[in-house]
């Protein structure tokens, strides 16, 4: 079984139904680049086509890494979909002249990001660039040019945005010449901000894709206390159909109206392969509020 691909709104760009995340190959340290590699080609082989990145992942070393990837798999680059984001600046050896983390939205920083991006992916382009998080110092107007530009010369094939609120999106939005086509913001049963802050109601307004980071909260997901009631809910329905819990809080998040892609951050290839094959499984209504309600604690008013 492979993953399919969906479109994001109207532009034809598509990403898998399931995207892998970079951010934590890094979390133990620097990986082994065979490590890298391995993660890599079994993703592709199981149809896992999307990858999202930033700029500071792994240290500012992480796009570098997967670069060297690239550079090895070079016939494939038409195949798959890069994703990278930009727009926060961490304190690091490997991004001197910053002495205190903060956000940069600026034109200069956000054309010199995707520069590096491309140099670094040993790509001529991106298929998705986000701006990494909203910006309190955001200069909305010339933002948004910037993107327009990054997308009229070819740079990246698409722009949308990443943990922006629905009010925050459509400022940026309003400015823009071409389409923002994804918001990727954290939603797990840990985190349900999305399902009341209004930003899934957005993004089923415009047909966004929203794409969720952290879907089983770090690993929290895996190490909840047994007393509590969502611990025995996800362990439960998990029995019930015969699935782990990986695999059931994925189609928990695939089942939704809003189509969300998940992202994954595991390095574990077994993992990867045990969601895959369960990637078509559905929870009917009834099965997708048990998780919902145990993860708030109480049924619906």
């Amino acid at each position: 079984m492979k993953i399919k691909l969906q479109s994001l709104k109207e532009d034809g760009l598509e990403l898998s139904e399931i995207i892998y995340g970079t951010w934590r190959i890094w979390d133990r340290g620097t990986p082994k680049m065979s490590e890298v590699f391995d993660v890599f080609d079994y993703c592709v082989e199981f149809g896992i086509s999307s990858f999202d990145l930033a700029d500071i992942y792994g240290d500012y070393r992480c796009e570098l890494s997967f670069g060297e990837v690239l550079q090895q798999r070079k016939s494939i680059r038409d195949k798959i979909q890069l994703i990278s984001k930009s727009g926060i600046q961490l304190i690091s050896d490997n991004n001197p002249g910053t002495y205190i983390k903060h956000y940069d939205t600026r034109p200069e920083h956000l054309e010199k990001s995707v520069s590096e991006s491309l140099k670094k992916l040993n790509t001529d382009y991106l298929d998705l660039f986000l701006i990494h998080r909203p910006d309190p110092f955001m200069n909305y107007p010339e933002s948004a040019r910037t993107l327009n530009k990054m997308v009229s010369s070819g740079q990246v094939r698409a722009v949308g945005v990443s943990n922006f609120s629905p009010k925050q999106f459509d400022a940026l939005q309003y400015w823009m010449d071409v389409p923002l086509v994804a918001n990727q913001v954290e939603i797990s049963p840990l985190c349900l901000d999305s399902f009341d802050d209004g930003t899934l109601d957005h993004c089923q307004m415009h047909q966004l894709k929203p794409l969720a980071w952290s879907p089983f909260a770090g690993g929290q997901i895996f190490g909840l206390g047994d007393s509590l009631p969502l611990n025995q809910t996800l362990r439960n329905l998990a029995a019930k159909k015969g699935v782990g819990l990986d695999q059931l809080v994925i189609s928990w998040l695939k089942t939704h109206p809003a189509k969300i892609i998940p992202i994954l951050g595991t390095s574990q290839v077994s993992r990867i392969e045990s969601i895959v094959q369960s990637s078509e499984m559905k929870l009917d209504i009834q099965e997708w509020f048990e998780i919902y309600s145990a993860a708030k604690g109480e049924e619906v008013p």
